[in-house]
């Protein structure tokens, strides 16, 4: 379908033509150079591994064992990543790892401490009981 507007009553076009400026192209092809010379994400790497042993002290692999295995895998693909010089790549993949394995951390310290309240109201009520027992026997 023809757009009215485009075109004349002759059937000639009314639209210009715009050149891309000299300068913008240069300034669009150091943008992308610029981007293809980021830094391999070194801390973000060393970051997300801490993150991965923290979670895996926390008992992680027991009790948040899809998160740390998220954070692993993304950890693995960063580093590939790095390898193909796809730093941008790497750094977000990097970040992701140690997010999950924070989760993963913070998932596996909530068990841990949802497992001592239970414990320590369990030997509250058995403390409770030995007084009661105490109690009736005088």
């Amino acid at each position: 379908m023809v757009r009215e507007d485009a075109l004349n009553l002759t059937g000639e076009s009314n639209m210009k033509h715009t050149t891309l400026h000299p300068l913008a192209a240069v300034a669009a092809m150091l943008a992308v150079a610029g981007c293809a010379s980021t830094p391999p994400p070194n801390q973000e790497l060393t970051l997300a591994r801490a993150a991965i042993d923290e979670a895996a002290e926390a008992d992680a692999q027991r009790y948040a064992a899809r998160e740390l295995t998220s954070a692993r895998q993304n950890l693995s693909r960063a580093e590939a990543a790095v390898q193909r010089n796809d730093n941008l790549v790497a750094a977000r993949l990097a970040e992701q790892a140690r997010a999950d394995a924070q989760l993963a951390a913070a998932r596996a310290r909530a068990v841990n401490a949802e497992q001592a309240a239970d414990a320590l109201q369990q030997g509250i009520e058995t403390l409770r009981q030995e007084m009661l027992r105490s109690s009736e026997q005088y």
